[in-house]
């Protein structure tokens, strides 16, 4: 179970990259297109990665265990940048809660002892 909670965070927040990256390819004006275009690829392939990742916890392979892992350490840094942000953008704290609270999740998900069983490199015996 810890497996498919963390697979399912990790797959929400690659669509929420994908989706990001989607809205910024058709925002794009000829002032910033070169800076758009540049951070809407970075982060299609960052959602894409993350995506193929929560794929690979899903199905048990050890080697995605650490790309999610530092996506969720990056997270939590990226929602304290949030939670400490003064403007008056209206939902940045709540953008900030959630994202640490998934990110959270995962990281729980992920250090349980069936997960770490599950995504051993060696089966324990």
């Amino acid at each position: 179970m810890p497996l498919v909670i963390a697979a399912v965070g990790a797959g929400s927040q690659s669509l929420v990259l994908i989706a990001f990256a989607i809205e910024i390819f058709f925002d794009v004006s000829k002032e910033n297109l070169r800076i758009s275009s540049g951070i809407g690829v970075m982060l299609l392939l960052l959602g894409i990665g993350l995506g193929l990742a929560a794929v690979g916890i899903a199905k048990g392979v050890h080697m995605a265990r650490g790309p999610v892992m530092v996506a969720q350490l990056i997270s939590l840094g990226l929602s304290w940048n949030l939670l400490k942000n003064e403007s008056d953008l209206p939902g940045v704290t709540v953008i900030g809660v959630a994202v640490a609270l998934v990110a959270t999740i995962v990281i729980v998900a992920l250090v349980t002892p069936s997960a770490r069983a599950a995504l051993a490199d060696r089966p324990v015996d």
